[in-house]
C-alpha cells in the first residue's frame, strides 16, 4: 500500500494557487482545467521589494484559489487565449500545472499555465523518437515518455547548476 504524500505547503493556509496545489498525494505532478469567472487587481507585498505592488488576479468558476498573474503568466495567459484584452479572458479556460524551477537559489514548484503547443510538439516528438504514430500512442505512453523527459530536463538541469557552483567556489579560491 502507497502511503500518502502530503505537500508541506498545503498544511498552509494559503489564499492563493501555487504549484504545490498541483502536485497529487504520491508526488507527481497533475493538470486541471478551469474557468475564469473574474479579473481584480490587487495590492500584493513584494517582501523582496519591501513595498505594495499592483498585481492581477483570475477567480475561477470551479471551487479553487485564486491565482496571481506573474507577470511571465500574464503573457501566456496572453498567448494561450489569443487575445491581450482581460475583458475578452472571462469564461475561456486555461490549464494549470506545476513545474520545479529555480529562485533565490532554491529549487520551488511555482504554478505553470500549459500552453497546448508545448504539449503538442512534446507529443510528436515523442512519437518520433518512438518512430510511431502519435496517434496510435495512449495518453498514458504519452504522459509516461514526458515525464522521463521532464525528470532529465531537471536532472541535466541540476548538474549545470551544481558545475556552475563549483566553478564559481573554484574562482573565489584562486
Amino acid at each position: 500500500m502507497t502511503k500518502k504524500l502530503t505537500h508541506y505547503k498545503k498544511n498552509l493556509d494559503q489564499e492563493f494557487l501555487g504549484g504545490h496545489d498541483f502536485i497529487d498525494d504520491k508526488g507527481q505532478p497533475f493538470e486541471k482545467t478551469v474557468t475564469i469567472d473574474s479579473i481584480e487587481t490587487v495590492l500584493i507585498y513584494e517582501q523582496r521589494k519591501d513595498r505594495d505592488e499592483k498585481k492581477l488576479v483570475l477567480h475561477f468558476k470551479e471551487p479553487v484559489k485564486k491565482m496571481i498573474l506573474t507577470n511571465r503568466n500574464q503573457r501566456v495567459v496572453r498567448s494561450v487565449l489569443g487575445t491581450k484584452f482581460s475583458e475578452q479572458w472571462i469564461g475561456k479556460q486555461l490549464t494549470l500545472s506545476t513545474r520545479e524551477e529555480v529562485h533565490f537559489d532554491e529549487v520551488m514548484d511555482v504554478l505553470k499555465i500549459v500552453q497546448k503547443d508545448d504539449s503538442k510538439s512534446i507529443a510528436v516528438q515523442i512519437a518520433e523518437l518512438l518512430g510511431r504514430n502519435q496517434k496510435s500512442m495512449s495518453k498514458k505512453e504519452v504522459e509516461s515518455v514526458q515525464r522521463v523527459i521532464r525528470n532529465k530536463e531537471k536532472a541535466i538541469y541540476n548538474a549545470a547548476l551544481r558545475l556552475l557552483k563549483s566553478k564559481d567556489s573554484c574562482r573565489k579560491i584562486g
